[in-house]
């Protein structure tokens, strides 16, 4: 998004999809649901600590356990997106059983680092403004980076042309469970954006 702002003109549109805002309003949003779920499942560990994190999360200092939000159901629905990266993993030719432990490497190494610059770095700070079409693709039940809080960003960043669209029945993992409503909806997307590349380069 950064580069979006920053050159401009080497874009035609920018599409977020699981668009990443401001990160104390996501993890709050996050922790809010993520102890409403503990709380029906009757887990008093998990709600204790939860709320144990509470003052730290809403200070910006820390994220909402990313395995309690795929414990109950922020990250995806109806399916188990690990064990889906694991087969494909094994099962297409073009990876090995490597891979599957690069990939666990990579994830371990890597995440906590991007978090923390996600929370150093506002990009609702950074970003106010961008001079192309701007379009914002979420599930509704995603608090791996929340919806809420994306429709907050999304409200304030001023665009030339711009969208929100939301996958009622879907969280984080919507590419994967709503694979044809993904591709639907990034095709007629890719539709307005060529219409617009068109005019912007035959002028």
């Amino acid at each position: 998004m950064k580069a979006a702002d920053k050159a401009p003109e080497k874009y035609a549109a920018y599409i977020g999809i699981g668009q990443v805002a401001n990160h104390t309003k996501s993890e709050v949003d996050s922790l809010e649901y993520t102890i409403r779920q503990a709380e029906q499942a009757g887990n008093v560990k998990d709600v204790e600590k939860l709320k144990s994190l509470e003052d730290s999360i809403k200070n910006g200092e820390t994220h909402t356990p990313r395995d309690l939000v795929r414990k109950y159901g922020g990250a995806a629905r109806l399916i188990n997106d690990n064990m889906d990266y694991y087969i494909g993993f094994l099962m297409n030719p073009e990876y090995n059983l490597l891979d599957c432990f690069r990939y666990l490497r990579g994830i371990s190494a890597t995440q906590g680092i991007l978090l923390t610059e996600e929370r150093e770095n506002d990009i609702t700070t950074l970003v106010s403004s961008l001079d192309i079409p701007f379009y914002i693709v979420m599930g509704k039940y995603d608090y791996m980076t929340a919806t809420k809080a994306a429709k907050d960003y999304y409200d304030h960043l001023t665009s030339p042309k711009k969208d929100f669209i939301v996958f009622e029945n879907s969280y984080t993992i919507h590419n994967l469970k709503k694979k044809n409503l993904l591709q639907i909806g990034l095709f007629k997307l890719g539709e307005t954006i060529n219409s617009l590349f068109l005019i912007k380069y035959s002028n």
